[in-house]
């Protein structure tokens, strides 16, 4: 029996792509926040190599991708890229943020 990556090999070089582009990461910063080789990350955009488990788990806690992106069943945007760059406590602020802008308008 042949065993199928959890995800498409080009969905997830595309993602990758995002990341190292409009994300501003470098490879060996994408590696280290992945847990994986600069190498590995050479494989991922040339799409020879699709990601473990561990690592999409790994990119969906690090960076809030929703799961229906990294399986390739929705397009990232390029605001969603932006945030997911940011550091955790400046993501925090534009959720406070969000919050009051989205209580003062049902009020």
């Amino acid at each position: 029996m042949q065993v199928r990556p959890v995800t498409d090999k080009e969905c997830f070089s595309k993602i990758v792509l995002n990341l190292l582009g409009k994300g501003g990461f470098t490879e060996k910063e994408l590696a280290e926040k992945l847990g994986v080789s600069r190498n590995m990350i050479v494989n991922y955009v040339t799409a020879v190599s699709a990601p473990s488990m561990r690592v999409i788990r790994t990119l969906h806690d690090t960076f809030h991708l929703p799961y229906e992106s990294i399986f390739g069943e929705e397009e990232m945007d390029e605001t969603f890229i932006k945030y997911s760059s940011l550091p955790q406590d400046e993501q925090q602020l534009i959720n406070v943020l969000i919050e009051k802008l989205s209580s003062r308008s049902k009020g």
